[in-house]
Parts: C-alpha cells; sequence; structure tokens
C-alpha cells in the first residue's frame, strides 16, 4: 500500500484508486538544462584544472551535466546532476596526450544532443523523471585538431546540425587568443580567452 503523505504528493501524481483498485502514480516530468563540457584531454586542461572546475561548479547545482573529453579518442560520461559531479570525473589524467581529436567529438556531441532533446530521463535512486528543456556546450581546450578520423567539412556539418536546435547555447574557452579563428570557423557563437577575469 502506498504512503499517501504530503512529501509523495508533491512528487507524484495519482490516479485511480480505492479499497477494490490499486493507485497507479506517474513520476513527475521536470525541465532541466544539461550543460555539454567539451573537454580537450591535454596537459593544458591538467594545468588548468583548478579554473575548469570553477567554470563548473558555477553551474547551477539542480541542473544536468554531461562532460565529454577528447585526446587520442572521445570519452563521453554519464548525465548527472551537477550537484553529485564528481570532479574525479573531469579529466582522463592516466590517458592524457598531445593528441586532440576535436573533430571527432564535434561527431559525437551531434549524436549526443540528438538523445539528450528527445528523451525523458529517469532519476538514479529517485522518482523524478527529467526533460532537457534547454542545452548549453561549453569547449574547453586549444580549439586545434590533432589526429581526427572525420574530416573538417564534415565535423562543421555536425556543429551546424547542433545549432539548428532550439535552446542550444554554445561557447568555448581558448588556451590561446591565437585559436580565436580557428573556433569561429567551427561555428561557436562565443568565444573566450582562457583563463579570462570572468572566470
Amino acid at each position: 500500500e502506498l504512503n499517501k503523505d504530503d512529501a509523495m504528493k508533491n512528487k507524484k501524481t495519482y490516479w485511480g484508486g480505492d479499497r477494490t483498485r490499486p493507485s497507479y502514480i506517474f513520476p513527475r516530468v521536470t525541465k532541466k538544462k544539461l550543460t555539454i563540457v567539451l573537454l580537450e584531454n591535454t596537459k593544458k586542461s591538467i594545468e588548468a584544472k583548478g579554473i575548469i572546475l570553477k567554470i563548473i561548479h558555477r553551474l547551477v547545482s539542480t541542473d544536468l551535466i554531461c562532460v565529454i573529453t577528447y585526446g587520442d579518442n572521445v570519452k563521453v560520461n554519464k548525465v548527472e546532476k551537477v550537484s553529485t559531479f564528481s570532479d574525479k570525473k573531469l579529466l582522463d589524467e592516466n590517458n592524457v596526450t598531445e593528441n586532440a581529436c576535436l573533430y571527432d567529438a564535434l561527431k559525437i556531441l551531434k549524436k549526443v544532443v540528438i538523445i539528450a532533446d528527445k528523451k525523458e530521463l529517469d532519476e538514479d535512486f529517485g522518482i523524478d523523471k527529467y526533460k532537457i528543456d534547454s542545452i548549453d556546450v561549453i569547449g574547453i581546450g586549444s580549439g586545434l585538431d590533432v589526429g581526427s578520423k572525420v574530416k573538417v567539412e564534415e565535423a562543421i556539418e555536425c556543429f551546424e546540425d547542433v545549432l539548428s536546435k532550439k535552446d542550444v547555447d554554445t561557447k568555448y574557452f581558448c588556451f590561446s587568443e591565437d585559436t580565436f579563428k580557428e573556433v569561429a570557423s567551427l561555428g561557436f557563437r562565443s568565444i573566450g580567452a582562457f583563463p579570462s577575469k570572468k572566470v
């Protein structure tokens, strides 16, 4: 038998149910913002880890985060609440490389955005569902590609598909102002030097 206390009523929507019939419970769907951090997994990122974490810690704790790291290959971490995100998950320090397959990462980013845009997510160990209604893409790195299998033309096309979706905002923090032009050519709408006084 269900415990219909006030806390449960706030979480659930009830339908039906009396002494002869069971009650059915539907999870409340909560709208969330998803921040996708597109992070270069290189030595420069390791050196700037403290400042990168400051960016992440400024995100709203109840929103969702997904970190995509790229070095020799692309790794997509699980979507989770910002409040439960572990700093240890930020970089793969055992696999630091001089390569930065940014174009490969942009192709994977498109797939992640498509999935996030359509799917309702179940809360781990909870009773809510999340519907992502806006997405922020934050790129951090040199802005240069080294070692991708994907060609630059395909990467730009994939990123244009991401930009074409409503409620998607993109920005990129470059390690150096020297690569602003390269990042702009990919289509990022906002570009800044990293670290900056705004961080």
